[in-house]
């Protein structure tokens, strides 16, 4: 604005509607309408005050295409060649400061909600990505660890269990004591009955 840079303006709204303003539904487009006539507006009334009548005939000079057959722009033509226009009712309230800060802030909150309705640029959520994804590989280090002591285990109890069963087939093939006894038995009474 306070170069008086038109061109710079329009590329800046033109980039807005491109990048942010095209991927709203319909039902915005007329407050970014409004917004869009309130900054030209805005910039218009600025080169009043600051005595720079030749800015508001070089804006109009170069916005007459696209403004002329807009209603709310047919008064505004003669901004540049009123004596007082602070003074007029019809552009009285454009000057006043309230209106250019109540300009400001809205303009400035419709654009904060876009950018926290926005999708954070994978390049600047590279950081939290690189976290997420140590803390995921971390997770699976301890799940890996926790599946080998699992696996471990079971083995352990595998083994066991074989043993279990070994025991248990001796156990039902193994000789009774008194049969065991019998045997010695027998051989000591045969060495006797041989001597």
């Amino acid at each position: 604005m306070q170069v008086y840079d038109l061109a710079a303006l329009r590329d800046y709204w033109s980039y807005l509607e491109r990048r942010l303003f095209s991927r709203l539904e319909d039902i915005y487009r007329p407050t970014i309408n409004k917004l869009k006539t309130s900054l030209f507006r805005f910039y218009l009334v600025y080169t009043i005050q600051t005595n720079r009548n030749d800015k508001a005939q070089e804006f109009f000079a170069k916005q007459a295409t696209e403004l002329q057959n807009q209603a709310e722009w047919k008064d505004w033509f003669v901004l540049p060649f009123l004596p007082s226009p602070d003074t007029n009712p019809t552009f009285a309230t454009y000057f006043s400061r309230q209106w250019a800060d109540t300009f400001i802030v809205s303009l400035h909150n419709f654009l904060s909600v876009l950018f926290q309705c926005m999708p954070v640029p994978v390049i600047l959520n590279f950081d939290a990505e690189c976290q997420r994804t140590n803390q995921v590989q971390e997770e699976n280090e301890v799940l890996r660890q926790k599946l080998f002591a699992l696996q471990a285990e079971i083995h352990r109890l595998k083994k066991e269990e074989q043993q279990l069963e070994e025991e248990e087939t001796l156990a039902q093939h193994k000789l009774p004591a008194y049969v065991s006894s019998m045997d010695r038995l027998g051989d000591s009474e045969l060495a006797m009955v041989c001597s």
